[in-house]
């Protein structure tokens, strides 16, 4: 039997996504209507488990720019309402979100001395 691939892995993206097949019983469910091997119905579901993350990445990435436009917004508010205290607190995870904030590293020994090697590249 002939198989459409970009198909059948957009069925299996449904079966994950929406109906919650575990991959054995994706397998299964393959077999019984495609007549596949395992081994090729475990291929397909690794090319759906890529595009799904693929998906994904696309959707955290709008929702994360949407995010980040609310955030400017509630931060303009604060300051023309003269809410400097809460502006400043938005602009702080604002920094977080875009990495430009630097936590501080927290480091204890339990009273043993710490070393620290530092090896110079010689040029």
């Amino acid at each position: 039997m002939k198989v459409e691939t970009h198909l059948v892995i957009d069925e299996i993206i449904d079966l994950r996504v929406n109906k919650g097949y575990s991959s054995p019983s994706m397998v299964k469910y393959l077999k019984e209507k495609y007549d596949l091997e395992q081994s090729r119905a475990y291929d397909l579901i690794k090319e759906a488990k890529i595009k799904l993350g693929e998906i994904y990445n696309k959707v955290n990435e709008n929702a994360l720019e949407e995010s980040i436009i609310i955030m400017e917004n509630m931060r303009q508010k604060e300051l023309q309402i003269g809410n400097t205290k809460l502006a400043l607190e938005i602009q702080k995870e604002l920094n977080k979100i875009n990495q430009l904030y630097i936590q501080k590293l927290d480091i204890t020994s339990n009273g043993q001395p710490i070393i620290i090697n530092i090896k110079k590249e010689e040029e």
